[in-house]
């Protein structure tokens, strides 16, 4: 039997047996040297050694990877997917040289994953796999994905797993970096510029606004959306997210008409209890969950529709006062069901406030503050905050909840 290594954090009482019963194992086998290879929140550039990472507790974790052009100068655009693991499970993944690609796993041979899982659990890889920090950086990731259950997985991802980046990087043949010869387990904000990235959203969010202007149909940046122009089997499954749902008025007249347009297009209370109930089932947290997914693939995986998901639906929670602060639009049999119905929505909007609490603190600093950028014209988040804020932060008679 091989030799074990215990990672740093990791309690010593606990034998290499029990620690890989505990947790997952991603093997990754033949990946070049010099990819970009990225689990979760962290970021390795693979050396000759790296054949995976070890201590991945149970859940959901998103898997991206980038390959650098031929003169080691620049990276591709990223692609990326998502796994959902279960304590002791122990995934087997193959590079294609060819490809440039994972092998899909519905490829791989069974026998000869059967035979490398039984190598990690003797320990045949365990000093070539990079271990997830044990302790603060593990709590992070679960705080940005506690609510990605298989469920969700089975609803959004693309039939072919694969979360391809929008991000057209181009290559820079005269910039040169320097190539990490050994795996690292550095954070995804240590790993990549912080400039850089900002750079990155700032060209999204460009992206995404110039969709949004040309996009003149009922759908907001929707999955529909994405799909004209993306490859077989890549369209991620996202909720379409109308632009404008207003309840139908039993005798409209002209003037009620347009002051219920005029309401219902400032308030989407009305717009998010029918998604609530219609698309999402009536449970707030596949809602979340798609939040999430959405975040994590425009953050980590560079994907523009997922940027395009997120911004709707945070605006559409930005933006729901009488779901928030009144019984709401449903007509509910008593009043002790409008209460409790009340409740519900209060919870709802408690929960997205830390999740996107959470997310916010993923996002450089200079997203909000940096004045030179083109973020400053494309940011959608302020306003919708100031929104949100003035929502929840002012009681029934207009004064301020927290005075």
């Amino acid at each position: 039997k091989a030799a074990y290594h215990q990672p740093e954090g990791v309690p010593t009482s606990l034998s290499g047996e029990e620690v890989y019963q505990r947790y997952a194992t991603v093997l990754c086998l033949d990946v070049p040297t010099g990819l970009q290879f990225g689990f979760d929140n962290n970021s390795w550039t693979t050396g000759a050694a790296f054949k995976g990472v070890k201590l991945i507790p149970p859940g959901a974790h998103f898997i991206h990877y980038s390959m650098g052009d031929k003169h080691g100068s620049a990276f591709n655009p990223k692609v990326g997917f998502w796994v959902y693991l279960k304590a002791g499970e122990v995934l087997v993944k193959r590079w294609d040289p060819m490809r440039e690609d994972f092998v899909p796993q519905d490829a791989m041979d069974r026998d000869e994953i059967d035979r490398y899982t039984a190598g990690v659990r003797r320990f045949d890889f365990d000093a070539n796999l990079g271990a997830l920090p044990f302790g603060s950086q593990k709590d992070r990731w679960q705080r940005l994905a506690c609510y990605i259950t298989p469920t969700v997985l089975d609803r959004l991802e693309p039939t072919r797993k694969v979360i391809p980046s929008q991000m057209k990087l181009e290559a820079d043949a005269t910039t040169t970096t320097t190539t990490t010869t050994t795996p690292h387990n550095n954070t995804y904000h240590s790993d990549v510029d912080a400039r850089d990235r900002l750079q990155r959203i700032a060209e999204m969010m460009e992206g995404a606004a110039e969709l949004d202007e040309a996009d003149d149909g009922d759908l907001l940046l929707s999955s529909a959306t994405a799909a004209a122009t993306a490859s077989p089997g890549s369209t991620t499954f996202y909720t379409p997210i109308p632009k404008h749902s207003h309840p139908v008025l039993p005798t409209p007249t002209q003037h009620t008409q347009h002051t219920q347009l005029t309401h219902h297009s400032l308030d989407k209370s009305h717009l998010f209890l029918r998604l609530l109930k219609y698309s999402y089932a009536s449970d707030p947290e596949l809602l979340f969950g798609e939040l999430q997914f959405a975040f994590l693939c425009f953050v980590l995986g560079e994907s523009l529709p997922a940027l395009n998901q997120w911004k709707a639906l945070v605006h559409l929670l930005c933006n729901c006062e009488s779901a928030a602060v009144s019984v709401g639009t449903s007509r509910s049999p008593s009043q002790h069901q409008q209460q409790q119905q009340q409740q519900q929505h209060t919870l709802v909007f408690c929960h997205f406030s830390a999740i996107l609490l959470h997310q916010l603190q993923e996002v450089p600093r200079d997203f909000f503050f940096d004045t030179g950028s083109s973020l400053t014209e494309t940011n959608f988040l302020i306003p919708a905050l100031r929104t949100f804020f003035e929502i929840h932060l002012t009681g029934d008679d207009g004064t301020n909840s927290t005075t």
